[in-house]
């Protein structure tokens, strides 16, 4: 985009008209209440390329994206299906264990939450592997469901690994996962770039 210009003269046109630049120096004049009509392409504007005013080389681009896309879906399928005949550990803990667990939430769950662990819980005793997301802005409860599905596995003799990007946030969840399966009989322990050798190798 080359930015305004003031456009041709004629009645009841804008003043004002958007410039963008195409291959070879050829221009297009867009009027400014069609801007949203208007958006990057890719984030690094030195690796784009400009294309033929035409469309052609567009068109071309296009054919090249698509045909990779369907690629990636025929790979996905597949992944799918295979994952689909997969079998996994019936997940199921004592009933009162569990509930014991639970109990040890200081807060009421929300709507949401009691949803997610649901669905959760029902993944778990499927005997499928478990394909499942769990999305929430900062305190909205998602480490709660983490926990209660934690515990499903763990209190079904089964190991768990929560993986964490930050040293910080292993710190936080070390210490939320300590307090939450005290007296469960379940060891926790933690594992960071800052623990020493011997602990790791432990």
């Amino acid at each position: 985009m080359l930015g305004l210009e003031d456009a041709p003269p004629a009645e009841g046109a804008p003043s004002e008209m958007i410039a963008l630049e195409y291959a070879g120096g050829a221009r297009r004049l867009v009027a400014v209440d069609e801007a949203d009509r208007i958006w990057r392409y890719g984030s690094d504007a030195e690796a784009v390329t400009l294309d033929k005013l035409d469309g052609s080389s567009w068109l071309k681009r296009r054919s090249t994206i698509d045909a990779s896309i369907a690629e990636s879906a025929k790979g996905l399928a597949a992944l799918a299906q295979a994952r689909a005949s997969l079998e996994a550990p019936v997940i199921e803990p004592d009933a009162a264990a569990y509930e014991r667990f639970a109990g040890g939430f200081a807060f009421n769950e929300t709507a949401d939450q009691a949803r997610a662990i649901s669905a959760v819980r029902d993944d778990l005793a499927r005997g499928r592997p478990m394909d499942r997301l769990v999305i929430g802005d900062v305190g909205y409860g998602k480490t709660e469901v983490a926990l209660r599905a934690a515990a499903l596995a763990a209190l079904s003799g089964h190991q768990v690994v929560i993986a964490a990007p930050t040293t910080v946030l292993v710190r936080q969840h070390l210490e939320t996962f300590r307090r939450r399966f005290q007296g469960t009989g379940i060891t926790v322990a933690g594992l960071s770039r800052l623990s020493s050798a011997p602990r790791r190798r432990r």
